[in-house]
C-alpha cells in the first residue's frame, strides 16, 4: 500500500478484524483462509487504485479520478473512480463482513 492516501495502517487494521473473524466462524482453516481472501481483494484494490491517484494529484490538483483510470490502466474497480466525497463514504463507512 503506497503512502499517498494514508490507508495503510486502517487497511492493517480492516485485515486484522477480518482474518481473526474468519478464523473464529469457520472450523476448516482453508474455508477461512479463502473467505478472507475472497472479502478483502477487492477493497483492498479500490484503495491501491486511489492511492495511485492521490499520487497523481500531487502533480495535478485538478485531474479527476475517471480521466486519470481511462488513461491507461485498464479494468479499474468503478468504486475507485468515483468523486472525493463518495470515495470518503465509502471508505470510512466499511461494514466489516462479521
Amino acid at each position: 500500500m503506497g503512502p499517498h492516501l494514508g490507508q495503510g495502517t486502517n487497511t492493517t487494521f480492516e485485515d486484522v478484524w477480518v482474518l481473526s473473524a474468519c478464523l473464529s466462524n469457520y472450523d476448516d482453516l482453508g474455508e477461512a483462509l479463502e473467505y478472507y481472501e475472497k472479502s478483502r481483494i477487492e477493497r483492498t484494490a479500490i484503495v491501491q487504485y486511489r492511492t495511485l491517484f492521490s499520487a497523481a494529484q500531487m502533480f495535478n490538483p485538478f485531474i479527476r479520478p475517471k480521466r486519470f483510470f481511462n488513461k491507461s490502466f485498464g479494468v479499474v474497480p468503478e468504486q475507485a473512480k468515483i468523486g472525493q466525497k463518495a470515495f470518503s463514504d465509502w471508505l470510512y463507512q466499511y461494514n466489516l463482513p462479521f
